[in-house]
C-alpha cells in the first residue's frame, strides 16, 4: 500500500491562516478538502473536512488495448506476490489484434486492494 496523506500544510497570503497551519485528516479514510473563497477583501474560512472509509493503494496492472483504445476488462486480479495475474476480456474483442500494457496504478479504493484479489474495476483507467 502507498503513502497515505495524514496530514497537509496551506500557506495562502492574507487568509488569516498561519503558515503551515496543519490541516489533519484521519489516515485511512478518504478526505475532502473544502475552501470557501472570500468576497473581494474577506479573510478565508476555516477549511472544512469530510472523509470516508478507503485507502490508496499502488500496485503494478495489466491491462490491453484494443481498436476503440484502452479496453476495460470484464474481470481481472492484481498480480500475486508471484506476478500472476489473470483477466477476462469482453467477447466483442474476439477476433482482435490487442496489446498489452503494464502500469504502476496509484488509486483510491474504498475496497482493500491486494495482492491476487479482484481489481476494483470502477477505478480502470480510460486512457494511458
Amino acid at each position: 500500500m502507498a503513502a497515505v496523506i495524514k496530514r497537509c500544510s496551506i500557506v495562502l497570503p492574507g487568509s488569516g491562516f498561519k503558515p503551515n497551519e496543519p490541516i489533519l485528516a484521519n489516515a485511512y479514510f478518504k478526505s475532502r478538502l473544502d475552501i470557501k473563497l472570500p468576497t473581494a477583501g474577506g479573510a478565508f474560512a476555516a477549511p472544512t473536512i469530510t472523509s470516508g472509509r478507503g485507502a490508496v493503494y499502488q500496485g503494478l496492472v495489466v491491462g490491453v488495448r484494443g481498436p476503440g483504445g484502452v479496453v476495460k476488462p470484464v474481470f481481472e486480479r492484481w498480480p500475486d506476490a508471484n506476478g500472476i495475474f489473470s483477466m477476462v476480456l469482453p467477447a466483442s474483442l474476439r477476433g482482435k489484434k490487442v496489446t498489452f500494457w503494464q502500469n504502476q496504478r496509484i488509486t483510491f479504493s474504498g475496497v482493500p486492494q491486494l495482492p491476487g484479489d479482484r481489481v476494483d474495476l470502477r477505478l480502470w483507467p480510460t486512457a494511458l
